[in-house]
C-alpha cells in the first residue's frame, strides 16, 4: 500500500538525487515486510532496484562491522608479528650479538663440495620447521671451528625473517638462541645474589617456538647443570623445533647426561654431521 510522505515529496527526491549524483533517487513510503512498518524507500542505480532505507542502513552497518573487525583483526597479527620478530634480539642469551647477521651465503670453507652437503639439508630443515614441522636438530662435529655456530644461526635467522619464498603459512615463529653455558651461569649468579632467575629463564625458553643450544656438552658436567638441561627439554618435547650445536655424538651425550635428557633429545631427531669441514677460523692464519 502506497503511503503519503509529510512535506514536499518532489522537492526531497530532487534534493536526495542531486546529493547523491543521481546514484540514489527517492522514491515513495510504503510498507516494509522486514521492518514491520511504513519506511522509506529509495530506488539504489549501482543495485538497480528499490531498497527500504532501514533495511539498507543495517546492512551498511554490519558491512563496516566486518570491516572493522576484519581491520583489527589484521592490525593484532601484525603487532604479534612485530613482537613475535623481536624476540630473538631482545631475548637472546648469547655473549656475540654478531650472529644475529649470519646467513647461508656468508659461511665460507675452502671444501665446498662438502658444503653443500650440509648447506642443503640445512636448508631443508629450515623450510620444514617455517611450514610447522617440530623437531631436535643437531649439528655435529668433534671438532670446533667448523661453522656449527655460524650455520645454526642461519637457520635461525632465516626463520625469524619468515623468509616467504621458503613457507607456505603467515605465521610468525618466535625464535631464540641460549648459549647454555652462558644460561647457567647466570642462573649460578642470580642464586648467589639471593634472587633466584631459573623460572623467569626457563620460561623464556619455553615461550619459543624455535630455540638454538648452542655448544651444548661444552661446559662442566654437574648435576645442576643436568637438570636444568632436562628442564628445558621437557617443556619442548614434540612440542616445539630445539636446534642444538655440539661436539658430543650419541654415546658422549648418553653418558654426560643420561637416560633421562638424551631420550628428550633424540625426539624427531635430527643429525647434519660437519665432520670434514675446513676449520674457517684457521684460515684466516
Amino acid at each position: 500500500m502506497l503511503l503519503s510522505m509529510p512535506g514536499d515529496f518532489d522537492r526531497n527526491r530532487e534534493y536526495i538525487k542531486e546529493k547523491t549524483n543521481g546514484q540514489l533517487i527517492y522514491s515513495q513510503c510504503i510498507y516494509c515486510d522486514k521492518c514491520k512498518k511504513p519506511t522509506e524507500h529509495f530506488f539504489l542505480k549501482s543495485l538497480n532496484k528499490e531498497i527500504c532505507s532501514k533495511c539498507y542502513m543495517r546492512e551498511q552497518e554490519k558491512e563496516l562491522e566486518k570491516k572493522v573487525s576484519k581491520e583489527t583483526f589484521q592490525n593484532n597479527n601484525q603487532r604479534v608479528a612485530s613482537i613475535n620478530k623481536g624476540y630473538l634480539r631482545k631475548n637472546s642469551i648469547v655473549a656475540n650479538d654478531s650472529y644475529f647477521e649470519k646467513n647461508f651465503d656468508s659461511f665460507k670453507t675452502n671444501n665446498k663440495s662438502r658444503l653443500n652437503n650440509v648447506k642443503e639439508p640445512l636448508r631443508q630443515l629450515t623450510r620444514q620447521i617455517l611450514n610447522g614441522e617440530n623437531m631436535n636438530v643437531f649439528l655435529y662435529s668433534s671438532e670446533s671451528g667448523t661453522g656449527k655456530t655460524h650455520l645454526g644461526f642461519s637457520m635461525l635467522n632465516a626463520i625469524n625473517e619468515n623468509c616467504f619464498e621458503w613457507k607456505d603459512n603467515n605465521r610468525q615463529l618466535k625464535c631464540l638462541a641460549v648459549s647454555f653455558l652462558t644460561l647457567a651461569d647466570k642462573i649460578s649468579q642470580s642464586i648467589t645474589e639471593g634472587e633466584n632467575k631459573q623460572a623467569y629463564y626457563l620460561e623464556l625458553i619455553k615461550n619459543a617456538d624455535v630455540l638454538l643450544l648452542d655448544d651444548i656438552g661444552a661446559e662442566k658436567t654437574s648435576e645442576f647443570r643436568t637438570s636444568l638441561l632436562f628442564d628445558i627439554l621437557e617443556n619442548r618435547a614434540e612440542t616445539k623445533t630445539t636446534i642444538f650445536t655440539t661436539n658430543l655424538y650419541d654415546k658422549e651425550l648418553l653418558n654426560k647426561y643420561g637416560k633421562r635428557v638424551f631420550s628428550r633429545m633424540s625426539v624427531n631427531k635430527k643429525v647434519i654431521d660437519f665432520s670434514g669441514l675446513d676449520d674457517y677460523r684457521m684460515n684466516k692464519i
